[in-house]
This record gives C-alpha cells, sequence and structure tokens, in this order.
C-alpha cells in the first residue's frame, strides 16, 4: 500500500512540475474568474516559453457559458485589432480561429496592462480565452 501511495505523489509531483496543470485552472487563478465545471479544452497555442511569462496565450474550451458580465460591442476595447495583433503572433489554424458573428465578449485590462479576452460562440458553444500577458 505505501508503494502506491509513493506512486500516487510522485505522479502529481511529476504533473504539477511538467506544467499538467489546465490552461482552465490557470485561467481562472491568473483572472479571478468562474468557468463551469463542465469545461473541456480542446486547443490549446501560446508563444512559448519566456523568462518573465510575457506573450500570447490561445485557447478554445467546449463548454455552457460562463458567469462573467457580457458585453455585446464595446467601443473601448477593439477585439478585432486586439485577436489580428494575436494571429500575427501565434499561428493560429484558419479553422481554429473565432467567428465573431454570434458572440458574446468580456475583456478585462490587468494594472499591468495585460488582456484578457473572453469570446463565447453562443451557437457553438465554445469559449475562446485570448490572453496578451505582459
Amino acid at each position: 500500500m505505501k508503494i502506491l501511495q509513493k506512486f500516487v505523489i510522485v505522479f502529481f509531483l511529476i504533473c504539477i512540475l511538467s506544467g499538467c496543470v489546465s490552461s482552465a485552472i490557470l485561467l481562472e487563478r491568473n483572472w479571478n474568474i468562474d468557468l463551469p465545471s463542465d469545461i473541456e479544452e480542446i486547443y490549446y497555442i501560446d508563444s512559448g516559453d519566456s523568462f518573465h511569462g510575457d506573450g500570447y496565450r490561445y485557447s478554445i474550451f467546449s463548454c455552457k457559458k460562463p458567469e462573467v458580465i457580457w458585453e455585446r460591442e464595446n467601443t473601448v476595447f477593439n477585439y478585432k485589432e486586439f485577436l489580428d495583433d494575436v494571429y500575427k503572433e501565434l499561428p493560429v489554424p484558419e479553422e481554429k480561429k473565432v467567428n465573431l458573428f454570434e458572440c458574446s465578449y468580456y475583456y478585462h485590462i490587468a494594472e499591468d496592462g495585460s488582456k484578457l479576452l473572453l469570446i463565447y460562440d453562443n451557437e457553438c458553444m465554445k469559449l475562446y480565452s485570448i490572453e496578451e500577458i505582459l
């Protein structure tokens, strides 16, 4: 029995140290938001390892609509310009790019200038998470 306990502890340590932490968990912790329990990541890409942890992160999740304050349009934050910047930096395949037609938006700009854009595709029930970490 002790061998099984040691194996489980070692396994979890390896997972934690190797970065096997879900990007949904990181999203919740970093931006202090709650995501649905049924969330499942279906795509992830980032700009790679960085000494300061800065760069872009792009995720697609399958889930019901999260409980955040959604907006239809906002003139203060230009979603399309932000997405264009992200698509220039990350090789996101065309079929993984968000369709902005029937979507709800949530954005947050942190004190350090980091940006989070959540786009929920109401028709496909997909949540797009786009981050610029400074």
